[in-house]
């Protein structure tokens, strides 16, 4: 009997020692579970702010898109503008420019009948220099105007 309670004494004793084993597995997996626990809810918390971080570069680069896409279209339209009045601008030089050659013939054409009626007129009355001094004036003036407006 003795004999029987040291056995059995010896199995409570191993018992309490698998339980004690037991208890301390289980502290240690449940402190492996928080922590493993701890860093998936990191790991999410990294991912969601991620994902709302790539959200919001999404929407940024969709607006800048759209943005560009304007800013093209504009400059495109600016740029036909600016071909149109260039156009308009050589088509204006080339009619100043015809309108000039025009005025100075009719200037020339203006001095000759000048010229003809003052000499005949000096022939006249023999006031030939007065006549002369006064076609010349109006020569260099009309020059003269020429030249500042070229």
């Amino acid at each position: 009997m003795k004999y029987e309670l040291q056995d059995e004494r010896r199995k409570l004793d191993i018992d309490n020692r698998k339980l004690d084993v037991e208890k301390e597995f289980m502290y240690l997996s449940q402190g492996k579970r928080e922590e493993m626990d701890k860093l998936n809810q990191d790991a999410n918390a990294l991912n969601k702010k991620r994902e709302e971080e790539k959200l919001i570069w999404e929407s940024q680069k969709i607006e800048l898109s759209h943005k560009n896409k304007l800013l093209s279209r504009k400059l495109g339209d600016l740029e036909e503008r600016i071909s149109e009045l260039m156009k308009a601008n050589e088509e204006l030089t080339t009619e100043n420019s015809k309108l000039s050659v025009q005025i100075d013939e009719m200037r020339s054409v203006y001095r000759q009948q000048l010229m003809k009626f003052m000499t005949g007129q000096a022939a006249k009355d023999g006031k030939f220099g007065e006549n002369v001094q006064i076609i010349n004036d109006f020569c260099c003036y009309s020059w003269r105007t020429t030249k500042n407006r070229i």
